[in-house]
């Protein structure tokens, strides 16, 4: 049966994965420089939505740092509406035990400064310990 509208039922939604609210700041990085920060409001396996007041903060979102989770996201944007985008995942990689990567050093220079700030320990040396990372890959770090 047709809806008022001429559709059958809701739309269906677009998402691959579902969303989990976040509210939590996190900080904008572009390829070679901090940014600025951003409210994360959710996010998912596949993606984040960010929003900032800040003008050319989201425009500038090649990486995002999440302090609180230790965790660098590589993002490529999906949408834009006004002072909200979302973004694809592409990939990510843990800060806690982390093998040093060139591509994002101006990352962990800042993780280093602000580690204690967020009650985790700063990591020995240049993040030399060996772990698993898909940083730089289409893979997934497992949770």
């Amino acid at each position: 049966m047709l809806g008022l509208l001429g559709r059958r039922g809701p739309p269906k939604s677009k998402r691959l994965a579902p969303r989990r609210p976040r509210d939590a700041s996190i900080y904008v990085f572009d390829r070679n420089r901090f940014v600025g920060q951003a409210a994360l409001l959710d996010d998912s396996d596949l993606g984040v939505r960010l929003r900032s007041h800040t003008p050319g903060v989201l425009e500038g979102a090649d990486f995002i740092l999440d302090a609180d989770r230790a965790t660098v996201l590589e993002l490529q944007l999906a949408w834009r509406r006004g002072n909200e985008a979302g973004y694809q995942i592409v990939s990510q990689a843990h800060l806690r035990g982390f093998i040093a990567n060139p591509a994002i050093e101006h990352i962990t220079t800042f993780w280093s400064q602000i580690a204690l700030n967020h009650g985790v320990a700063a990591p020995r040396g240049v993040f030399g310990r060996a772990s698993p990372t898909t940083f730089g890959s289409t893979g997934r770090t497992p949770r």
